[in-house]
């Protein structure tokens, strides 16, 4: 009885990474990534504080958020940067309208930051 529980408490548990993985792999191709990604490099203020971006990833366990209506898109995502003399959290959102997107807003560390 135990073994069966086991086996099913394991198997579950490989299904949730599973899908964890995929949804992560799903963001990082996703529009909305490579533009907050391009916003972040850009950022002034960013490279004032870290220097040259060298790294711009997905935080496994930070906020991921993708929502589509018709040719809308909404995204809020947690990235870890990484430049010559730093890291830091970045927290972003953006709104892609038509073929347009923007940031809505973004914050590094929990303060708050323009990626425009």
């Amino acid at each position: 009885m135990r073994s069966k529980r086991s086996f099913w408490i394991a198997l579950t548990a490989c299904f949730g990474a599973f899908i964890f993985g995929g949804l992560h792999q799903f963001a990082l191709s996703s529009d909305g990534y490579r533009f907050l990604n391009l916003a972040v490099r850009h950022s002034p203020q960013i490279q004032a504080r870290l220097g040259d971006i060298e790294e711009v990833g997905l935080s496994y366990f930070g906020t991921l958020r993708l929502r589509a209506v018709g040719a809308d898109r909404w995204v809020t995502m947690t990235l870890n940067v990484t430049g010559q003399r730093g890291s830091a959290t970045v927290e972003a959102s953006a709104r892609k309208t038509g073929d347009t997107w923007i940031v809505t807003g973004a914050s590094m560390d929990h303060k708050p930051i323009m990626l425009n």
